[in-house]
């Protein structure tokens, strides 16, 4: 017997033989190690936001409501957190804050309906820039003018006119038209109000 047949004759008995027709395959490579990936803090706009806006800066905690006011950034729509978010940045004087919660406030998004929080809330986006707060004050206003039937308060219908005048006098051309419409038509109601004796 040859050596390569008493070598094949080994294999088979020892059950490393192929079987027949079949072709040997190399030997399989160990698997790699799995790679482990390092724990990182996962970087997002809303975590850079939420960390500035815990440290109290007033223009992060405006984005931050933003962000959950319409569900942005990865924040989940929520009213709620946008309001105490616009609160905090509200009571530092942050104009956009202001704005927003006094809207918040007139349309009772996720609270109760207050007209005097949101007149309170425009009056300090007013305070610090947001003149286009002054046609909302007019509207606040303006709301509380109307009484009974044909009634009028005088002293409510002025204060409407005096913001609607603010209003008219910053009015873009887009909308200077109604602006002034606003005023004319507060006046004629005061005109109208003194005469009934309101």
């Amino acid at each position: 017997m040859s050596r390569l047949a008493a070598a094949a004759l080994a294999a088979a008995l020892c059950g490393l033989a192929a079987p027949a027709g079949a072709v040997a395959k190399p030997p399989a490579k160990p698997a790699a190690p799995a790679v482990q990936k390092p724990v990182v803090e996962a970087y997002t706009p809303l975590a850079k936001t939420d960390a500035a806006a815990r440290a109290g800066d007033a223009n992060a905690q405006t984005h931050l409501g933003d962000d959950y006011l319409l569900g942005q950034e990865g924040a989940a729509k929520d009213v709620v957190q946008a309001r105490h978010w616009y609160e905090l940045a509200a009571a530092q004087g942050q104009p956009d804050a202001a704005f927003v919660l006094g809207e918040i406030y007139w349309n009772g998004d996720g609270t109760a309906k207050d007209n005097a929080a949101a007149q309170r809330w425009w009056k300090v986006a007013y305070e610090h820039g947001r003149q286009d707060a002054a046609k909302l004050l007019g509207d606040e206003a303006f709301a509380r003018a109307k009484g009974e039937g044909e009634t009028w308060s005088l002293p409510a219908l002025q204060e409407a006119l005096d913001w609607y005048q603010k209003d008219a006098a910053i009015a873009g051309p887009a909308v200077q038209e109604k602006a002034v419409a606003r005023v004319k038509q507060v006046q004629d109601l005061i005109d109208y109000a003194r005469r009934q004796g309101g």
